[in-house]
Protein backbone atom coordinates (compact mmCIF):
# COMPACT_ATOMS: atom_id res chain seq x y z
CA UNK A 1 0.00 0.00 0.00
CA UNK A 2 1.27 3.56 -0.72
CA UNK A 3 0.36 4.51 2.86
CA UNK A 4 2.05 3.90 6.21
CA UNK A 5 0.08 1.25 8.16
CA UNK A 6 0.19 -0.05 11.73
CA UNK A 7 -2.01 -2.36 13.76
CA UNK A 8 -2.01 -1.71 17.50
CA UNK A 9 -3.55 -3.72 20.35
CA UNK A 10 -5.61 -2.28 23.20
CA UNK A 11 -2.52 -1.93 25.39
CA UNK A 12 -0.79 0.28 22.80
CA UNK A 13 1.63 -2.35 21.50
CA UNK A 14 2.41 -2.32 17.77
CA UNK A 15 1.53 -5.69 16.27
CA UNK A 16 2.29 -5.19 12.56
CA UNK A 17 3.82 -2.53 10.35
CA UNK A 18 4.60 -2.14 6.65
CA UNK A 19 7.69 -0.82 4.90
CA UNK A 20 6.03 2.53 4.17
CA UNK A 21 5.66 3.15 7.91
CA UNK A 22 9.39 2.46 8.39
CA UNK A 23 10.21 4.98 5.66
CA UNK A 24 7.64 7.35 7.12
CA UNK A 25 9.36 7.36 10.52
CA UNK A 26 12.92 6.92 9.31
CA UNK A 27 13.06 3.68 11.34
CA UNK A 28 15.96 1.24 10.75
CA UNK A 29 13.79 -1.92 11.19
CA UNK A 30 10.43 -3.39 12.10
CA UNK A 31 11.86 -4.60 15.41
CA UNK A 32 12.89 -1.08 16.45
CA UNK A 33 9.52 0.33 15.42
CA UNK A 34 7.58 -2.30 17.38
CA UNK A 35 9.39 -1.36 20.60
CA UNK A 36 7.28 1.83 20.70
CA UNK A 37 4.12 1.81 22.83
CA UNK A 38 1.52 4.18 21.43
CA UNK A 39 -0.05 4.87 24.84
CA UNK A 40 3.15 5.52 26.81
CA UNK A 41 5.78 6.82 24.34
CA UNK A 42 6.41 10.48 25.47
CA UNK A 43 6.68 12.15 22.02
CA UNK A 44 3.35 10.55 20.99
CA UNK A 45 1.74 11.67 24.25
CA UNK A 46 3.06 15.22 23.74
CA UNK A 47 1.61 15.43 20.22
CA UNK A 48 -1.80 14.11 21.29
CA UNK A 49 -1.54 10.82 19.38
CA UNK A 50 -1.91 8.73 22.56
CA UNK A 51 -5.06 10.60 23.57
CA UNK A 52 -6.61 10.17 20.11
CA UNK A 53 -5.72 6.45 20.16
CA UNK A 54 -7.43 6.03 23.54
CA UNK A 55 -10.47 7.97 22.29
CA UNK A 56 -10.77 5.62 19.30
CA UNK A 57 -10.70 2.60 21.66
CA UNK A 58 -13.21 4.09 24.12
CA UNK A 59 -15.79 5.38 21.60
CA UNK A 60 -15.34 3.01 18.67
CA UNK A 61 -15.39 6.02 16.35
CA UNK A 62 -13.11 6.63 13.39
CA UNK A 63 -10.74 9.54 14.00
CA UNK A 64 -8.84 11.77 11.60
CA UNK A 65 -6.38 14.47 12.60
CA UNK A 66 -3.25 16.28 11.44
CA UNK A 67 -0.08 17.34 13.21
CA UNK A 68 3.68 17.71 12.80
CA UNK A 69 6.04 15.16 14.32
CA UNK A 70 9.73 14.44 14.81
CA UNK A 71 10.42 10.71 15.17
CA UNK A 72 12.99 9.23 17.56
CA UNK A 73 15.16 8.62 14.50
CA UNK A 74 15.19 12.31 13.53
CA UNK A 75 12.63 12.28 10.70
CA UNK A 76 10.56 15.49 10.69
CA UNK A 77 7.26 15.52 8.84
CA UNK A 78 3.70 16.76 8.78
CA UNK A 79 1.22 13.89 8.77
CA UNK A 80 -2.47 13.08 8.50
CA UNK A 81 -3.46 10.13 10.70
CA UNK A 82 -6.57 7.95 10.37
CA UNK A 83 -7.47 5.75 13.38
CA UNK A 84 -10.03 2.99 12.85
CA UNK A 85 -11.21 0.57 15.56
CA UNK A 86 -10.58 -3.15 14.86
CA UNK A 87 -13.72 -5.11 15.77
CA UNK A 88 -13.89 -8.91 16.06
CA UNK A 89 -16.82 -11.17 15.18
CA UNK A 90 -18.19 -10.73 18.72
CA UNK A 91 -18.39 -6.97 18.11
CA UNK A 92 -15.61 -6.25 20.57
CA UNK A 93 -12.86 -3.69 19.92
CA UNK A 94 -9.54 -5.53 19.93
CA UNK A 95 -7.25 -2.79 18.70
CA UNK A 96 -6.74 0.04 16.24
CA UNK A 97 -5.73 0.21 12.59
CA UNK A 98 -3.58 3.32 12.05
CA UNK A 99 -3.03 4.70 8.54
CA UNK A 100 -0.66 7.63 8.17
CA UNK A 101 -0.12 9.92 5.20
CA UNK A 102 2.85 12.26 4.74
CA UNK A 103 1.39 15.66 3.84
CA UNK A 104 4.59 17.67 4.34
CA UNK A 105 4.69 18.83 0.70
CA UNK A 106 1.03 19.84 0.83
CA UNK A 107 1.64 21.83 4.01
CA UNK A 108 4.68 23.56 2.56
CA UNK A 109 2.63 24.52 -0.50
CA UNK A 110 -0.26 25.58 1.72
CA UNK A 111 2.12 27.73 3.79
CA UNK A 112 3.47 29.36 0.65
CA UNK A 113 -0.07 30.15 -0.47
CA UNK A 114 -0.96 31.49 2.97
CA UNK A 115 2.20 33.62 3.07
CA UNK A 116 1.42 34.94 -0.41
CA UNK A 117 -2.17 35.69 0.63
CA UNK A 118 -0.98 37.49 3.78
CA UNK A 119 1.54 39.49 1.78
CA UNK A 120 -1.11 40.44 -0.77
CA UNK A 121 -3.55 41.46 1.99
CA UNK A 122 -0.83 43.46 3.73
CA UNK A 123 0.11 45.14 0.45
CA UNK A 124 -3.57 45.94 -0.12
CA UNK A 125 -3.85 47.31 3.43
CA UNK A 126 -0.73 49.42 2.96
CA UNK A 127 -2.11 50.68 -0.36
CA UNK A 128 -5.34 51.75 1.35
CA UNK A 129 -3.37 53.47 4.11
CA UNK A 130 -1.19 55.20 1.51
CA UNK A 131 -4.19 56.35 -0.52
CA UNK A 132 -5.97 57.62 2.59
CA UNK A 133 -2.85 59.50 3.71
CA UNK A 134 -2.02 60.92 0.29
CA UNK A 135 -5.65 61.95 -0.16
CA UNK A 136 -5.54 63.74 3.19
CA UNK A 137 -2.19 65.39 2.47
CA UNK A 138 -3.39 66.65 -0.92
CA UNK A 139 -6.92 67.66 0.02
CA UNK A 140 -5.86 69.67 3.06
CA UNK A 141 -3.73 72.23 1.15
CA UNK A 142 -6.26 72.17 -1.70
CA UNK A 143 -8.84 73.48 0.76
CA UNK A 144 -6.69 76.60 1.15
CA UNK A 145 -5.75 76.87 -2.54
CA UNK A 146 -9.30 76.59 -3.88
CA UNK A 147 -10.88 78.43 -0.94
CA UNK A 148 -8.62 81.50 -0.95
CA UNK A 149 -8.64 81.72 -4.76
CA UNK A 150 -12.48 81.71 -4.58
CA UNK A 151 -12.32 84.62 -2.15
CA UNK A 152 -9.80 86.51 -4.31
CA UNK A 153 -11.97 86.09 -7.43
CA UNK A 154 -14.77 87.96 -5.65
CA UNK A 155 -12.55 90.70 -4.20
CA UNK A 156 -13.62 94.02 -5.74
CA UNK A 157 -10.32 95.62 -4.70
CA UNK A 158 -8.30 93.42 -7.07
CA UNK A 159 -7.43 94.50 -10.57
CA UNK A 160 -8.76 92.52 -13.53
CA UNK A 161 -5.34 90.93 -14.18
CA UNK A 162 -5.05 89.84 -10.54
CA UNK A 163 -8.51 88.28 -10.63
CA UNK A 164 -7.46 86.40 -13.75
CA UNK A 165 -4.46 84.98 -11.89
CA UNK A 166 -6.75 83.94 -9.02
CA UNK A 167 -8.96 82.19 -11.59
CA UNK A 168 -5.93 80.28 -12.95
CA UNK A 169 -5.03 79.14 -9.41
CA UNK A 170 -8.62 78.08 -8.81
CA UNK A 171 -8.81 76.11 -12.06
CA UNK A 172 -5.52 74.37 -11.30
CA UNK A 173 -6.78 73.42 -7.84
CA UNK A 174 -10.02 71.98 -9.24
CA UNK A 175 -8.09 70.04 -11.87
CA UNK A 176 -5.87 68.49 -9.20
CA UNK A 177 -8.92 67.69 -7.08
CA UNK A 178 -10.53 65.92 -10.05
CA UNK A 179 -7.41 63.76 -10.48
CA UNK A 180 -7.40 62.84 -6.78
CA UNK A 181 -11.10 61.97 -6.85
CA UNK A 182 -10.64 59.81 -9.96
CA UNK A 183 -7.80 57.84 -8.37
CA UNK A 184 -9.74 57.31 -5.12
CA UNK A 185 -12.90 56.26 -6.99
CA UNK A 186 -11.01 53.91 -9.29
CA UNK A 187 -9.25 52.28 -6.33
CA UNK A 188 -12.47 51.74 -4.36
CA UNK A 189 -14.24 50.34 -7.44
CA UNK A 190 -11.33 48.04 -8.28
CA UNK A 191 -11.16 46.82 -4.68
CA UNK A 192 -14.96 46.29 -4.65
CA UNK A 193 -15.18 48.66 -1.66
CA UNK A 194 -17.52 51.19 -3.23
CA UNK A 195 -21.05 51.39 -1.85
CA UNK A 196 -24.02 52.00 -4.12
CA UNK A 197 -27.16 53.38 -2.48
CA UNK A 198 -29.89 52.77 -5.04
CA UNK A 199 -33.28 54.41 -4.65
CA UNK A 200 -36.31 55.02 -6.86
CA UNK A 201 -35.82 58.46 -8.44
CA UNK A 202 -37.92 60.30 -10.98
CA UNK A 203 -35.77 60.87 -14.06
CA UNK A 204 -36.87 64.48 -14.56
CA UNK A 205 -35.48 65.26 -11.09
CA UNK A 206 -32.17 63.63 -12.04
CA UNK A 207 -31.87 65.65 -15.23
CA UNK A 208 -32.89 68.86 -13.46
CA UNK A 209 -30.01 68.34 -11.02
CA UNK A 210 -27.50 67.60 -13.81
CA UNK A 211 -28.16 70.69 -15.95
CA UNK A 212 -26.69 73.17 -13.41
CA UNK A 213 -23.63 70.88 -13.09
CA UNK A 214 -23.21 70.93 -16.88
CA UNK A 215 -23.44 74.72 -16.98
CA UNK A 216 -20.88 74.96 -14.19
CA UNK A 217 -18.50 72.73 -16.17
CA UNK A 218 -18.83 75.01 -19.18
CA UNK A 219 -17.88 77.92 -16.95
CA UNK A 220 -14.98 75.96 -15.48
CA UNK A 221 -13.49 74.97 -18.87
CA UNK A 222 -14.09 78.51 -20.21
CA UNK A 223 -15.18 77.21 -23.64
CA UNK A 224 -16.85 80.20 -25.30
CA UNK A 225 -17.08 78.69 -28.78
CA UNK A 226 -19.41 75.84 -27.90
CA UNK A 227 -23.08 75.91 -26.96
CA UNK A 228 -24.85 73.75 -24.37
CA UNK A 229 -28.24 72.48 -25.60
CA UNK A 230 -30.65 70.59 -23.35
CA UNK A 231 -34.11 69.21 -24.04
CA UNK A 232 -37.21 69.72 -21.94
CA UNK A 233 -37.66 67.34 -19.04
CA UNK A 234 -41.44 67.11 -19.59
CA UNK A 235 -41.17 64.15 -21.98
CA UNK A 236 -39.78 61.89 -19.25
CA UNK A 237 -42.32 62.88 -16.62
CA UNK A 238 -43.44 60.07 -14.28
CA UNK A 239 -40.52 57.85 -15.34
CA UNK A 240 -38.54 56.26 -12.51
CA UNK A 241 -35.23 54.41 -12.39
CA UNK A 242 -33.48 52.79 -9.44
CA UNK A 243 -30.00 54.30 -9.14
CA UNK A 244 -27.64 56.03 -6.74
CA UNK A 245 -28.31 59.70 -7.46
CA UNK A 246 -24.79 60.84 -6.54
CA UNK A 247 -23.18 58.18 -8.72
CA UNK A 248 -25.55 58.86 -11.65
CA UNK A 249 -24.56 62.54 -11.46
CA UNK A 250 -20.90 61.47 -11.40
CA UNK A 251 -21.37 59.41 -14.57
CA UNK A 252 -23.12 62.27 -16.34
CA UNK A 253 -20.48 64.76 -15.18
CA UNK A 254 -17.66 62.57 -16.50
CA UNK A 255 -19.33 62.28 -19.90
CA UNK A 256 -20.02 66.02 -20.03
CA UNK A 257 -16.43 66.81 -18.99
CA UNK A 258 -15.09 64.61 -21.78
CA UNK A 259 -17.38 66.21 -24.33
CA UNK A 260 -16.33 69.74 -23.30
CA UNK A 261 -12.65 68.80 -23.18
CA UNK A 262 -12.54 67.35 -26.70
CA UNK A 263 -14.81 69.94 -28.36
CA UNK A 264 -13.48 73.32 -29.44
CA UNK A 265 -16.43 74.61 -31.46
CA UNK A 266 -20.04 73.72 -32.18
CA UNK A 267 -22.31 72.33 -29.49
CA UNK A 268 -22.88 69.76 -26.80
CA UNK A 269 -26.38 68.34 -26.62
CA UNK A 270 -27.82 66.59 -23.57
CA UNK A 271 -30.69 64.34 -24.57
CA UNK A 272 -32.85 61.87 -22.64
CA UNK A 273 -35.71 59.60 -23.61
CA UNK A 274 -37.26 56.20 -22.99
CA UNK A 275 -36.92 53.25 -25.36
CA UNK A 276 -37.54 49.50 -24.94
CA UNK A 277 -38.28 49.92 -21.23
CA UNK A 278 -35.03 51.80 -20.65
CA UNK A 279 -34.27 55.37 -19.69
CA UNK A 280 -31.46 56.61 -21.94
CA UNK A 281 -29.28 59.65 -21.26
CA UNK A 282 -26.97 60.86 -24.05
CA UNK A 283 -24.18 63.40 -24.39
CA UNK A 284 -23.52 64.40 -28.00
CA UNK A 285 -20.62 66.64 -29.04
CA UNK A 286 -19.14 68.09 -32.23
CA UNK A 287 -15.58 67.37 -31.12
CA UNK A 288 -12.61 65.47 -32.52
CA UNK A 289 -14.40 62.10 -32.72
CA UNK A 290 -12.98 58.62 -32.17
CA UNK A 291 -11.87 56.19 -34.90
CA UNK A 292 -13.64 52.80 -35.03
CA UNK A 293 -10.60 50.80 -34.01
CA UNK A 294 -10.15 52.90 -30.84
CA UNK A 295 -13.73 52.97 -29.59
CA UNK A 296 -13.30 50.03 -27.20
CA UNK A 297 -10.00 50.94 -25.60
CA UNK A 298 -11.16 54.37 -24.38
CA UNK A 299 -13.25 52.59 -21.74
CA UNK A 300 -10.07 50.99 -20.39
CA UNK A 301 -8.14 52.64 -17.57
CA UNK A 302 -5.53 55.28 -18.41
CA UNK A 303 -6.33 55.03 -22.15
CA UNK A 304 -7.20 57.64 -24.75
CA UNK A 305 -8.10 57.21 -28.40
CA UNK A 306 -4.78 58.76 -29.37
CA UNK A 307 -2.18 58.43 -26.61
CA UNK A 308 -0.43 61.53 -27.99
CA UNK A 309 -3.51 63.55 -27.06
CA UNK A 310 -2.73 63.10 -23.37
CA UNK A 311 -0.41 66.10 -23.62
CA UNK A 312 -3.00 68.32 -25.28
CA UNK A 313 -6.03 67.15 -23.28
CA UNK A 314 -5.16 66.75 -19.61
CA UNK A 315 -6.74 64.10 -17.43
CA UNK A 316 -6.17 60.87 -15.53
CA UNK A 317 -7.57 58.62 -18.25
CA UNK A 318 -9.91 57.15 -15.63
CA UNK A 319 -13.12 59.11 -16.21
CA UNK A 320 -14.73 56.72 -18.71
CA UNK A 321 -13.50 53.66 -16.79
CA UNK A 322 -15.15 54.97 -13.62
CA UNK A 323 -18.36 55.85 -15.51
CA UNK A 324 -18.43 52.35 -17.04
CA UNK A 325 -17.92 50.54 -13.72
CA UNK A 326 -20.47 52.69 -11.89
CA UNK A 327 -23.01 52.08 -14.67
CA UNK A 328 -22.52 48.31 -14.36
CA UNK A 329 -22.85 48.45 -10.57
CA UNK A 330 -26.27 50.09 -11.03
CA UNK A 331 -27.39 47.49 -13.61
CA UNK A 332 -27.05 49.88 -16.53
CA UNK A 333 -25.08 49.85 -19.76
CA UNK A 334 -22.89 52.39 -21.57
CA UNK A 335 -21.78 52.67 -25.20
CA UNK A 336 -20.83 55.21 -27.85
CA UNK A 337 -21.24 56.16 -31.50
CA UNK A 338 -18.57 58.31 -33.09
CA UNK A 339 -17.24 59.62 -36.38
CA UNK A 340 -13.69 60.92 -36.62
CA UNK A 341 -13.50 64.74 -36.82
CA UNK A 342 -17.30 65.02 -36.60
CA UNK A 343 -18.07 64.17 -32.98
CA UNK A 344 -19.23 61.50 -30.57
CA UNK A 345 -22.38 60.48 -28.73
CA UNK A 346 -22.17 58.60 -25.44
CA UNK A 347 -25.21 56.66 -24.27
CA UNK A 348 -26.06 55.52 -20.73
CA UNK A 349 -29.15 53.35 -20.23
CA UNK A 350 -30.91 52.09 -17.09
CA UNK A 351 -33.98 49.87 -16.77
CA UNK A 352 -37.19 51.77 -16.07
CA UNK A 353 -38.48 50.90 -12.60
CA UNK A 354 -42.03 49.81 -11.97
CA UNK A 355 -44.14 52.97 -12.07
CA UNK A 356 -46.26 51.61 -9.24
CA UNK A 357 -43.23 51.63 -6.96
CA UNK A 358 -43.58 54.34 -4.40
CA UNK A 359 -41.32 57.25 -4.99
CA UNK A 360 -38.91 57.74 -2.11
CA UNK A 361 -40.65 60.44 -0.13
CA UNK A 362 -37.71 61.41 1.94
CA UNK A 363 -38.20 65.02 2.83
CA UNK A 364 -35.67 67.33 1.37
CA UNK A 365 -33.86 68.68 4.37
CA UNK A 366 -32.15 71.35 2.34
CA UNK A 367 -31.72 74.45 4.45
CA UNK A 368 -31.54 77.65 2.51
CA UNK A 369 -29.38 80.35 3.94
CA UNK A 370 -29.84 84.02 3.31
CA UNK A 371 -27.06 86.54 3.80
CA UNK A 372 -29.26 89.03 5.61
CA UNK A 373 -31.17 86.46 7.66
CA UNK A 374 -28.04 84.97 9.25
CA UNK A 375 -25.97 88.10 9.59
CA UNK A 376 -25.71 89.40 13.17
CA UNK A 377 -27.22 86.27 14.76
CA UNK A 378 -23.95 85.83 16.67
CA UNK A 379 -23.74 82.06 16.74
CA UNK A 380 -20.61 80.70 18.43
CA UNK A 381 -18.64 78.03 16.57
CA UNK A 382 -15.82 75.95 18.05
CA UNK A 383 -13.36 75.52 15.18
CA UNK A 384 -11.07 72.52 15.75
CA UNK A 385 -8.31 72.50 13.11
CA UNK A 386 -4.53 71.98 13.22
CA UNK A 387 -3.77 73.41 9.76
CA UNK A 388 -3.13 77.16 10.04
CA UNK A 389 -4.16 78.02 6.46
CA UNK A 390 -7.46 76.12 6.71
CA UNK A 391 -8.15 77.75 10.05
CA UNK A 392 -7.70 81.23 8.53
CA UNK A 393 -9.87 80.30 5.53
CA UNK A 394 -12.77 78.99 7.66
CA UNK A 395 -12.51 81.80 10.19
CA UNK A 396 -12.62 84.48 7.47
CA UNK A 397 -15.81 83.02 5.99
CA UNK A 398 -17.60 82.62 9.32
CA UNK A 399 -16.55 86.02 10.64
CA UNK A 400 -17.89 87.62 7.46
CA UNK A 401 -21.28 86.29 8.57
CA UNK A 402 -20.77 87.55 12.13
CA UNK A 403 -20.17 84.16 13.77
CA UNK A 404 -18.16 84.13 17.00
CA UNK A 405 -15.19 81.79 16.66
CA UNK A 406 -13.42 79.76 19.36
CA UNK A 407 -10.34 77.89 18.16
CA UNK A 408 -8.63 74.63 19.15
CA UNK A 409 -5.52 73.11 17.56
CA UNK A 410 -6.31 69.49 18.47
CA UNK A 411 -8.95 67.27 20.03
CA UNK A 412 -7.62 67.62 23.56
CA UNK A 413 -7.85 71.42 23.42
CA UNK A 414 -11.34 71.14 21.94
CA UNK A 415 -12.57 68.98 24.84
CA UNK A 416 -11.15 71.43 27.42
CA UNK A 417 -12.67 74.47 25.68
CA UNK A 418 -16.04 72.73 25.40
CA UNK A 419 -16.01 71.78 29.10
CA UNK A 420 -15.39 75.40 30.08
CA UNK A 421 -17.83 77.07 27.65
CA UNK A 422 -21.60 77.24 27.85
CA UNK A 423 -22.45 79.17 24.68
CA UNK A 424 -21.11 76.97 21.86
CA UNK A 425 -23.75 76.43 19.16
CA UNK A 426 -21.84 74.01 16.90
CA UNK A 427 -18.44 72.40 16.45
CA UNK A 428 -16.41 72.13 13.25
CA UNK A 429 -14.21 69.11 14.00
CA UNK A 430 -11.16 68.16 11.95
CA UNK A 431 -10.64 64.39 12.14
CA UNK A 432 -6.88 63.97 11.70
CA UNK A 433 -4.95 65.95 14.31
CA UNK A 434 -2.00 65.41 16.65
CA UNK A 435 -2.29 64.65 20.41
CA UNK A 436 -5.99 63.67 20.13
CA UNK A 437 -7.80 63.11 16.83
CA UNK A 438 -11.31 64.25 15.98
CA UNK A 439 -12.86 60.80 16.39
CA UNK A 440 -11.81 60.52 20.04
CA UNK A 441 -12.65 64.16 20.82
CA UNK A 442 -16.12 63.74 19.30
CA UNK A 443 -16.84 60.68 21.45
CA UNK A 444 -15.81 62.54 24.63
CA UNK A 445 -17.82 65.67 23.77
CA UNK A 446 -20.80 63.56 22.78
CA UNK A 447 -20.77 61.97 26.25
CA UNK A 448 -20.79 65.44 27.81
CA UNK A 449 -23.52 66.80 25.53
CA UNK A 450 -25.51 64.44 23.29
CA UNK A 451 -27.20 67.30 21.40
CA UNK A 452 -24.42 69.69 20.34
CA UNK A 453 -24.10 69.70 16.51
CA UNK A 454 -20.69 68.36 15.48
CA UNK A 455 -19.68 68.68 11.83
CA UNK A 456 -16.68 66.64 10.77
CA UNK A 457 -14.37 68.40 8.34
CA UNK A 458 -12.09 65.86 6.76
CA UNK A 459 -9.71 65.28 3.89
CA UNK A 460 -10.27 61.53 4.19
CA UNK A 461 -12.15 60.49 1.06
CA UNK A 462 -13.20 56.90 1.66
CA UNK A 463 -16.78 56.04 2.56
CA UNK A 464 -15.53 53.99 5.51
CA UNK A 465 -13.91 57.10 7.03
CA UNK A 466 -17.16 59.03 6.71
CA UNK A 467 -19.10 56.20 8.35
CA UNK A 468 -16.55 56.13 11.18
CA UNK A 469 -17.11 59.86 11.74
CA UNK A 470 -20.89 59.37 11.96
CA UNK A 471 -20.42 56.37 14.28
CA UNK A 472 -18.16 58.47 16.52
CA UNK A 473 -21.04 60.93 16.98
CA UNK A 474 -20.71 63.53 14.20
CA UNK A 475 -23.98 64.91 12.81
CA UNK A 476 -22.64 65.80 9.38
CA UNK A 477 -19.51 65.78 7.21
CA UNK A 478 -17.68 68.42 5.18
CA UNK A 479 -15.20 66.88 2.75
CA UNK A 480 -12.15 68.98 2.01
CA UNK A 481 -11.76 70.97 -0.09
CA UNK A 482 -15.10 72.69 0.50
CA UNK A 483 -16.43 75.99 -0.78
CA UNK A 484 -17.77 78.95 1.16
CA UNK A 485 -21.30 77.98 0.14
CA UNK A 486 -20.86 74.38 1.34
CA UNK A 487 -19.41 75.50 4.67
CA UNK A 488 -22.24 77.94 5.39
CA UNK A 489 -24.88 75.44 4.28
CA UNK A 490 -23.58 72.70 6.62
CA UNK A 491 -23.16 75.02 9.61
CA UNK A 492 -26.55 76.68 9.30
CA UNK A 493 -28.34 73.38 8.58
CA UNK A 494 -27.02 71.85 11.78
CA UNK A 495 -27.40 74.78 14.17
CA UNK A 496 -30.58 74.62 16.22
CA UNK A 497 -31.97 78.12 15.94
Amino acid sequence: APLAILTIDKQGNILTTNQMMLDFLGSPSKEETMKINVLTFPPLKDKGVSAQFKKCLDTGNKIKFENNYKSKWGKTLYYRLYLNPIINNKNNITGVLAIAEDISKDKKYEKKLLDAKNKAEEADRQKDIFLANISHELRTPLNSIIGFSDILKEDENLELEQKKYAQYINEGGHHLLKLINDIIDFTTIKGKQIKINNEYIETKDLIASIIPVAKNQFYHFNKKNIELITNSTDKIKDTFIKVDKIRFTQIATNLINNAIKYTNKGSIILNYYTKNNEFIFTVKDTGIGIPKNKQKIIFERFRQADEKLSREYEGSGLGLTIATELTKLMNGRIWLESTLKKGSTFFVAFPIANKNKEKDNKKNNTTKYNDNEYNNMRFTILLVEDNVNNKIYIRNILEEYKFNILEANNGKEAVEIFKNSTNIDAILMDLQMPIMDGFEATKIIRNINPDIPIIAQTALAFQEDKENAINAGCNDILTKPFSKKELLFKVIKNIKV
